[in-house]
């Protein structure tokens, strides 16, 4: 007997977990509170249905079934949400046309988003959970959509999944983790963004920052601009699905970086990161940043740190 069932929205993408274990569904459900459906859509149809049960009581295994079919069995909740969360983002990303689907992390401050696109290890998870827990809206770890008519970043706001020794340095975020799914043999875990901070989450906008971070051990923040014709082409190279737009996605792009500063960031610490992406959110004036246009033949450097902030990482 099922005791309960979430419905949940990734994109254009519908499914729903059920569960006769509350337990399970209220950890889920908390993993997946991003894209939780509101009231009134407990009748509309989805596309994938979950089940998860009790496998192997003495080892607290679980059971993962998709419809009338099994995808695991008598494995951790974690590799069972691992499996879904991985679904849900192929999903995301099979359906994201006609936006474009950017392999980026993205939050937004006062109505205008950071876009962090860059490679797995550029530590973009991490940075976007320290700008989260700075005060910005979270909307992504990993996908941002760009909406094909308003340019803007869709909000893609699956739980982060940090790796371990980044998750270490934010004070009391492990213990905050203690009752979350976890597969002890992954050397990451996802984070629910309202263990960040309370309301978490924010909606569609404008971007005013885009922003390719990179991670280097023990490098002070070095910060340059670059002109946006090279930022599309960065863009390019870090789009899930821009071969299938085209000539479309090229003009969502353009129009995209039209108001928006754009940079290249070389650090290995943290504090500093958040602390200049910050002052640039905060100071409005996006597309006349500091910088801009006076040091286009050098890379600028800052090593402002932020003391409350956490500490370096790699993640």
């Amino acid at each position: 007997m099922t005791t309960f069932e979430g419905r949940y929205r990734a994109g254009s993408f519908s499914f729903s977990v059920r569960t006769d274990r509350p337990e399970l569904g209220r950890l889920v459900d908390g993993l997946l509170a991003g894209f939780k459906l509101g009231q009134g859509s407990d009748g509309d149809q989805v596309e994938r249905e979950y089940t998860l049960s009790v496998g192997d009581r003495a080892a607290g295994t679980v059971t993962l079934g998709l419809g009338e079919g099994h995808l695991l069995a008598d494995q951790p909740l974690g590799t069972a949400v691992d499996l879904i969360l991985w679904e849900v983002s192929q999903a995301g990303i099979d359906s994201a046309s006609p936006c474009v689907a950017l392999h980026a992390a993205a939050v937004s401050l006062h109505g205008r988003a950071v876009l962090l696109p860059a490679e797995p290890g550029s530590g973009k998870t991490t940075l976007a959970a320290a700008l989260t827990m700075a005060g910005c809206d979270y909307l992504s770890d990993e996908l941002a959509p760009i909406d094909p008519v308003s340019a803007e970043v869709v909000p893609f706001p699956r739980p982060l999944w940090m790796m371990r020794e980044s998750i270490a340095l934010f004070p009391g975020l492990a213990q905050a983790l203690s009752e979350q799914p976890d597969d002890p043999a992954s050397p990451k875990r996802h984070i629910p963004p309202h263990d960040l901070r309370p309301a978490p989450f924010g909606g569609s906008c404008p971007v005013g920052l885009v922003v390719f971070p990179t991670y280097v051990a023990g490098s002070p923040l070095l910060l340059w601009p670059l002109g946006r014709a090279q930022a599309v082409s960065r863009l390019i190279e870090n789009s899930f699905n821009f071969l299938r737009l085209g000539g479309a996605g090229l003009g969502v792009l353009a129009r995209m970086v039209a108001g928006a500063s754009c940079y290249q960031m070389r650090s290995g610490d943290l504090p500093s990161a958040v602390t200049t992406l910050m002052a640039l959110l905060q100071s409005g004036g996006f597309s006349q940043l500091p910088g801009r246009s006076a040091h286009r033949e050098r890379r600028p450097g800052s090593t402002t740190a932020g003391a409350a902030l956490p500490g370096r990482t790699a993640g």
